[in-house]
């Protein structure tokens, strides 16, 4: 069972994100666009793969913040039950740029790809505006180009994937369905991808193991649904030992001829 978290804000600070960049070495006025896209597969505040928040963006113009308060875009994680104040970004792997004048300037990486979450997941990052690099929350170290985690960043955030399933997506190839997942976020033996055929003669569930992160079922033909005789349905676990799997996670359909 998923969790709701209510995170405690800094009362000293004008924001209730928990993606924080700060401008530094910024002149009179500045026009600066920090997009968040995501590169991964994500999960919503219930830890269910989600459509959703696939980019997100702050735009921070000079004549809108008046001094003495510094400059600073915010998004807002998912899990925060007031999340909504500030753009969104989800559990999921981020690329986070600088864009100056319409121009990329620089970026990182920021993954939030956990369910450890047993304190405030706040993050800070600066921004220098002169140089047009990242910087982590002290200002002094330059990351732009390196992936940063939340796990790595927040003492007593754990790096844990229960309640995150294994989020599929299906495409095709010479008519067959193929499945793609991201990799377990921690040990395991492989991947067993379950299967439920639908046709005349009844349902048949079948289990296949696999040491890939992906699967062809050359067994199924794709075709016009007002032609089909079968529906597959397709969803993945992780294997963990002889006896546990992971939990599932979204499921995908087919239809066409077994």
């Amino acid at each position: 069972m998923s969790q709701m978290f209510s995170f405690s804000q800094d009362e000293n600070l004008v924001h209730r994100a928990e993606g924080i960049i700060r401008l530094m070495n910024y002149n009179s006025t500045w026009d600066v666009t920090f997009t968040a896209t995501a590169v991964s597969e994500r999960w919503d505040e219930n830890y269910n793969p989600a459509d959703e928040y696939e980019s997100a963006t702050f735009d921070l113009i000079g004549y809108q913040i008046a001094p003495p308060v510094t400059p600073t875009a915010c998004f807002d994680l998912v899990i925060d039950n007031i999340s909504g104040y500030y753009p969104i970004v989800a559990l999921s792997k981020y690329k986070i740029i600088a864009i100056e004048n319409g121009i990329e300037q620089a970026y990182f990486y920021m993954d939030w790809r956990t369910s450890g979450y047993y304190v405030s997941p706040d993050v800070y990052f600066y921004y220098d505006m002169a140089n047009h690099v990242f910087l982590d929350g002290s200002g002094t170290q330059n990351i732009s180009g390196t992936e940063q985690t939340i796990w790595a960043l927040v003492p007593g955030i754990t790096h844990e994937s229960i309640g995150l399933g294994l989020y599929t997506s299906q495409t095709y190839q010479n008519s067959h369905p193929v499945l793609s997942w991201n990799a377990y976020n921690g040990t395991c033996t492989g991947y067993y991808v379950h299967k439920i055929l639908t046709c005349e003669s009844g349902t048949i569930t079948t289990q296949y193991f696999t040491t890939s992160s992906s699967w062809y079922d050359d067994n199924f033909t794709i075709t016009n649904p007002r032609f089909a005789d079968a529906q597959a349905e397709y969803w993945i676990t992780a294997k963990l030992s002889e006896t546990v799997q992971s939990v599932g996670a979204n499921h995908t359909f087919a239809t066409g001829h077994n």
